[in-house]
C-alpha cells in the first residue's frame, strides 16, 4: 500500500473513535435527562397538599341496671325464715341502657352450700326454675337489645338436706349480672 492511502484510513479510524465517544456521551446525557425528569423533574414545578378532616368516631356504650339501679339490694320478706325445701322467687327488671346489644350472664358468690340460686330471663313461673345453680356455674340469660328492659326471675332454694348450721342463720349471697357486647 502506498503511504498516502494508509494515512486517511488511520484518520478515518480516529474519526470513528471520536464519533463513537461523542455518541456514547450524548446517549448518556440524554438518558440522564430522561431519568431526572421521570424521577421528579426539576424543583421548579409547583406542588400542593390538602387535608381531609374525617368524621368524629363515636363509640357505643354498654350499661346494665337492675330495678333502675347500677347496684340493687334484693330485699324480700319472702326470703326470711326459709325452711329446708322452700323455694322463693323474686322478679326484677333488668335494663340494657347502653347503645349496643348485650349477652347477659348471672353468677353468684357467697351464700352457703345449703342454698341454690337460679336466674332466668322472663317473668317468674309457677313451677320451679331449672338451669344452673349460679353459686356453682354462671347461667346464660340471653340477649338484651340496646335499650331493652325485661323481667328476670331470681329463685332461691333452701336445700331439703340443709345442714343444722343453716338453722336460724343468715345466708347472704351476691348475685352479679354481667353484660358483654353481643356479636
Amino acid at each position: 500500500m502506498s503511504a498516502g492511502s494508509s494515512a486517511p484510513r488511520h484518520r478515518a479510524k480516529r474519526s470513528l473513535s471520536i464519533r463513537a465517544v461523542l455518541t456514547v456521551a450524548s446517549a448518556l446525557a440524554g438518558t440522564t435527562l430522561v431519568v431526572s425528569a421521570a424521577a421528579g423533574g426539576t424543583y421548579a414545578m409547583w406542588s400542593g397538599t390538602t387535608t381531609f378532616n374525617g368524621p368524629i368516631i363515636q363509640s357505643g356504650s354498654l350499661a346494665l341496671l337492675i330495678n333502675g339501679q347500677a347496684t340493687s339490694a334484693l330485699t324480700s320478706t319472702q326470703w326470711a325464715r326459709m325452711l329446708p325445701g322452700d323455694k322463693t322467687r323474686l322478679q326484677v327488671t333488668v335494663a340494657n341502657t347502653g347503645t349496643v346489644n348485650s349477652t347477659v350472664t348471672a353468677g353468684s358468690t357467697g351464700g352457703s352450700t345449703d342454698i341454690e340460686v337460679r336466674v332466668v330471663k322472663g317473668t317468674c313461673p309457677v313451677i320451679a326454675l331449672t338451669g344452673n345453680n349460679t353459686l356453682l356455674t354462671p347461667a346464660a340469660l340471653g340477649t338484651w337489645s340496646a335499650g331493652e328492659s325485661s323481667a328476670a326471675c331470681v329463685e332461691v332454694t333452701m336445700k331439703s338436706a340443709a345442714s343444722a348450721a343453716a338453722q336460724n342463720a343468715s345466708l347472704p349471697f351476691t348475685l352479679t349480672l354481667t353484660a358483654t357486647q353481643a356479636p
